[in-house]
Formats: structure tokens, sequence, C-alpha cells
């Protein structure tokens, strides 16, 4: 995930390498089912711990990835090497849930 993120997202962003690091998070998510967990033990799993955290990094990284993919501009943090001035029709939240876009004004 890290290398992903630092190759793929980074701090330079540009459509083409998002769409990139999406589809290497959807094949990590596909591959989710074949993984497991060695111990298991209900008390100090570091293994079940470490399988739940990197679920919800999946999450959580799908979420970025698609929020800087829907930005078409580039404001604070985020850079769009595609995108390189701030949009006014950005001038709001972006909310993702259930895989469903919403932009509160």
């Amino acid at each position: 995930m890290g290398k992903v993120f630092y190759n793929d997202v980074g701090l330079f962003r540009i459509e083409s390498r998002l769409e990139v690091a999406i589809g290497k998070l959807e094949k990590f998510k596909k591959e989710l089912k074949m993984m497991g967990i060695s111990d298991k033990s209900n008390i100090y799993n570091t293994n079940l711990k470490e399988f739940i955290e990197f679920t919800n990094m999946l999450d959580m990284g799908t979420i970025i990835i698609q929020s800087a993919l829907s930005r078409k501009e580039s404001r604070g943090a985020h850079y769009r090497l595609d995108y390189i001035n701030e949009n006014s029709n950005f001038e709001k939240s972006t909310i993702f849930k259930n895989n469903t876009k919403e932009d509160i004004q």
C-alpha cells in the first residue's frame, strides 16, 4: 500500500497514475478473499488486528483516490499536474459513502 501511494498517488497527482492506483487496490481487494489469518485465538491476536487494519487501509485508500480523481483542480495539499488551478466549482466538501459521491455546499 505504501508503495502504491508513494508511486501512484503521491504529492503530485495525475489522472492516469490515480487510475493505476485504483486498479492496484482493486486487485488487492480481490486477493483479500484468498488471504486469511493463521492465528485463530481471541486474545492478543496481532495477526487478526493487522488483517483488519489492512482491509481498513484498502477502504480508506480507495476513498482517497476516488476523491482525488473526482476533484478536477489543485487546492492546498491536493495538487493535480493535469488540473493546476483552483476551480470554484469545488468550493465544497465531498463525502463518499457506500460507493456513492455526494457534494455538500
